[in-house]
Formats: C-alpha cells, sequence, structure tokens
C-alpha cells in the first residue's frame, strides 16, 4: 500500500500503487485478488511475498462480501479520538498471516512476569519504540508462542501518525488501540494548543484507565516517538498519569529487531526474528507512587535491552 509501486510476478501485470480511495473503491472481487497482491508487494523478499500472496488470497477467498463490508468499515473508522477501537477479527486474522511470514522465528521471553500479575489488577506494559509495527510484532510473537488470550487482551496507547495512511491503518485495525495525543515537544507532530492538548491527553487516560479495569493490558511507549539511534530516549514524564489507579502494576518489556524489519523512514518490509522480552513486574504503591514507577520502569527497560 502507500508510494510503494509492485508488480506481479505471475503475470508482470503492473498495477497502480493503492491508496485509501482506491482501497474502498474495489468491487468485492477485486479486493479478494489485489489486496492480497498489494499487501505482499510491501515485503523485500520475494520468496516470502509470494506465501503471503498466496495464504491471503486463500484467506480472503472464504470471506462473504458482508466480511470484507466490516473489514473496510474498520479501517474506515480506526482512531476515532478518545474511545478504545477493537480490533477487528477479520484484520488481525489477515494481518497476522503477513507478520507470521515476516517474524518468522521469533523469540518469547520472560512471559511468566506478565501471566502472573495479569488477573485482578491493573496493567501497564512499558515498552521502548522501535519501528510502526511494534505493537503488531507484539501480537504476533505472543499469540505464535500459544498466547492467543493474552495478545487479545492487549490495547496498545497509540499516537495519531499509526492511524496515518492506509498501510498503518489497516495496521492497527487489526489490534486494540486508544488514540493518544503526542507530544508537541517533537518536530514532526501536530502543533496542539495547550488546552486541546491537554484535553486529548485527559481522555485518553481516562479511557485507558476504563479499559485496564476491563482487564484489557495498556501497552505504552513511555518514549513518546520511535528512537533514531537505536538507543532508549527518555521516558516522557507525563506518561505517569496511566499509572494513577490504585493496585496498578507495571510490567517492563523490551522488543530487539523491529527496526530491522521496518525503521524509520522505511518503504518497506525487510522480513527478521524479533524479540520479546519481559522482566519483573512492579508495583506501584510499592516504589512510591506513579512518578517514581516510572523511573525505575525506564531503568528496567534499558536493563532488559
Amino acid at each position: 500500500f502507500g508510494d510503494v509501486s509492485w508488480t506481479r510476478r505471475e503475470s508482470c501485470l503492473e498495477c497502480p500503487s493503492m491508496d485509501e480511495a482506491s482501497f474502498h473503491g474495489l468491487s468485492y472481487a477485486e479486493f479478494r485478488t489485489r489486496v492480497p497482491i498489494a499487501t505482499a508487494a510491501t515485503i523485500v523478499d520475494a520468496d516470502i511475498a509470494a506465501t503471503v500472496e498466496q495464504n491471503l488470497r486463500e484467506l480472503m477467498a472464504s470471506w462473504s462480501d458482508a466480511d470484507i463490508d466490516s473489514a473496510r468499515a474498520a479501517i474506515a473508522n480506526v482512531g476515532a479520538e478518545g474511545v478504545l477501537n477493537e480490533a477487528n477479527p477479520l484484520i488481525r486474522e489477515a494481518g497476522r498471516v503477513w507478520t507470521r511470514a515476516v517474524l518468522a522465528n521469533s523469540r518469547l521471553e520472560g512471559v511468566d512476569h506478565l501471566v502472573s500479575v495479569a488477573e485482578g489488577r491493573p496493567v501497564a506494559v512499558v515498552c521502548n519504540h522501535q519501528s510502526y509495527i511494534d505493537s503488531n510484532a507484539i501480537d504476533l510473537i505472543l499469540s505464535s508462542h500459544d498466547q492467543d488470550a493474552l495478545a487479545a487482551r492487549f490495547v496498545s496507547a497509540a499516537g495519531p501518525k499509526v492511524y496515518d495512511g492506509l498501510f498503518r491503518r489497516v495496521a492497527s485495525a487489526s489490534l486494540n488501540t486508544i488514540p493518544v495525543p503526542q507530544s508537541t515537544a517533537f518536530d514532526h507532530t501536530e502543533k496542539l494548543s495547550r488546552r486541546e492538548l491537554a484535553r486529548r491527553s485527559l481522555a485518553a487516560v481516562s479511557e485507558s484507565h476504563a479499559a485496564m479495569k476491563q482487564g484489557y493490558l495498556l501497552l505504552i511507549y513511555p518514549e513518546g516517538s520511535r528512537t533514531r539511534t537505536g538507543k532508549l530516549q527518555p521516558f516522557l514524564s507525563a506518561v505517569y498519569r496511566y499509572f494513577k489507579q490504585p493496585g496498578t502494576v507495571i510490567v517492563p518489556a523490551a522488543l530487539e529487531g523491529t527496526s530491522t524489519v521496518m525503521g524509520v523512514g522505511a518503504s518497506r518490509i525487510q522480513p527478521s526474528p524479533c524479540t520479546l522480552r519481559f522482566g519483573p513486574a512492579i508495583d506501584v504503591d510499592e516504589v512510591g507512587g506513579p512518578r517514581s514507577a516510572l523511573d525505575v520502569a525506564a531503568t528496567r527497560d534499558a536493563e532488559l535491552l
């Protein structure tokens, strides 16, 4: 999708890149044919791309026209401000076809640290941020290691750029997400007034607290932006607000390898295994409250990396 031009190998038929308007304008038959081709075209490795295309073609052949309408509606509506956007099951299944091939042989370490606290208390998972596909990678790595139920409970606090463009909207619609504003301190972010930034931030925190009360595991990237250096960036101080519910537990997480798969500025996907690693849980009350817990989480994430 996006700006990637592509050629279908079987017929050497050159096709135009697909934007949102053309995607939503596809007939049902075109959808079942062209979406698998366009998705596979994002992948650098030709053999893996061919496998993804074939698997998606078989999957989407089983979708009814109503299924396709449901998937397109989810993609069109994802990112609604201030609410939890639940994953569309069809898009999640299709997304895992893609990520399963791209992230083959990825590793999961320390998941027992998360499992041990995942019931009965508000849980926030604090992770480093390397790529737009970080949340999709976490979903796939958990799922591929027999942790489907756990993966389904993750909800990502997602900045506005995650919903920007067709490729990212499709990826976001395969996950549970809560839109959050991005700090205006970054040069590339929308410049909001202090009042508007505060309003959106409070709405995101409130919805995140509600989600954790319902049993969702809040996935948050406290750096606020993908690293440009590969190193862990300082955590944004305002993130402590997500930990203010009584009894909250923070589970530090480190994700390695996604910058190779899709780094900053990359337009295509380079398949490569990644590693997801969890560390011991941090009881917010025991370490002195939300602000102190954020500092402890930053140290733990650095150690995990």
